[in-house]
């Protein structure tokens, strides 16, 4: 597994504790084997935006935030931070990305969803792949 996905991994479990556990999304002791600068940039600029990327999943999915399975929904915390913040990182990626994520911890078909939303909100938006 290369650094990046690592990182992306193990970001993604962060937000999940977060979610689960209601306290702010922290680095913690971050391995030396992952991407540091990558995962703290991530980690605050959720931290510093969780309102917008709520209110953007929001627009594009037809239930609660509250009903979507919360591995599911740090999936989707991530990658839309990704998408709208970070311009390194380029859209395809992030949505693909995000898609074998959830093939790895989500439901059985919940990358389709994963999927789904992200590219509605991608033409939403406006953004280029």
């Amino acid at each position: 597994m290369s650094k990046r996905k690592a990182s992306r991994e193990w970001v993604m479990q962060k937000i999940y504790a977060h979610l689960v556990n209601h306290t702010e999304i922290q680095a913690a002791e971050i391995p030396a084997n992952l991407d540091e600068a990558y995962i703290q940039r991530t980690l605050s600029g959720i931290n510093s935006h969780q309102d917008t990327i709520a209110k953007s999943i929001s627009t594009y999915i037809s239930i609660p935030l509250e009903k979507i399975d919360t591995i599911e929904l740090s999936i989707l915390n991530l990658a839309c931070y990704e998408i709208i913040y970070d311009n390194s990182i380029p859209v395809n990626v992030s949505i693909n990305e995000a898609t074998e994520l959830c093939k790895r911890f989500g439901g059985a078909m919940s990358y389709k969803f994963i999927n789904a939303t992200l590219d509605a909100m991608v033409k939403g938006q406006q953004l280029s792949l």
